[in-house]
């Protein structure tokens, strides 16, 4: 049983044009830990 199913599409910024996610489907099972990284200044805040 997963305690969370994501899937997105398309994603894409308001402004931009270009999109970032295409076709993502994740889960996550109980007990399971994620981490999404990305270059340093790429917008996770």
């Amino acid at each position: 049983m997963n305690i969370l199913d994501v899937k997105i599409n398309k994603f894409k910024y308001k402004n931009s044009k270009e999109i970032i996610l295409k076709n993502l489907s994740l889960s996550v099972e109980p007990g399971e830990l994620i981490v999404i990284t990305g270059l340093s200044g790429c917008g996770g805040g």
